[in-house]
């Protein structure tokens, strides 16, 4: 007998607030991540190549790759992925949606799979923006440490 009515059944997994199981959210969140680093590796991105600007920086220069990637997958699959996207501000950790695009990819003239690809592929930039900034975070303690010894 449960407790409390959003307590779980018995045998049930629990459930976070979306009703998606916990242990599923955190293997898709791993999916992105690794989606985003054999892309980085397709397509031979460097961590130099966030520049200035950042993840913005890095869509403008390689956004139309990513797409052509995307261009293989299903709509459930792109779905799942814009599903990623991180909402602007907050205390939310990472690059926003916003960081890597500032929105100007919602176009009125657009269908919707050209949304759904173009939302998926700022999904694996902010992504691909937070492993390369990762990178060159760790790159600099290596090259600090080195150059102590």
């Amino acid at each position: 007998m449960r407790k409390h009515p959003s307590a779980p059944l018995p045998g049930r997994k629990s459930t976070d607030r979306a009703g998606k199981h916990k242990e599923d959210t955190m293997e898709e969140r791993r999916y992105i991540r690794n989606l985003a680093r054999s892309m980085i590796g397709q397509l031979r991105i460097k961590p130099l190549d966030l520049g200035q600007s950042g993840a913005h920086g890095l869509y403008a220069n390689r956004n139309e790759e990513i797409k052509a990637l995307l261009c293989q997958m299903r709509p459930e699959k792109l779905g799942q992925i814009a599903s990623f996207g991180r909402a602007w501000g907050g205390d939310v950790y990472g690059t926003s949606l916003y960081g890597a695009h500032n929105a100007t990819w919602l176009s009125k003239h657009a269908d919707g799979m050209t949304l759904l690809r173009e939302i998926a592929c700022t999904a694996i930039v902010a992504e691909m923006a937070d492993i390369l900034r990762l990178r060159m975070e760790l790159d600099a303690r290596v090259n600090t440490s080195v150059s102590r010894a």
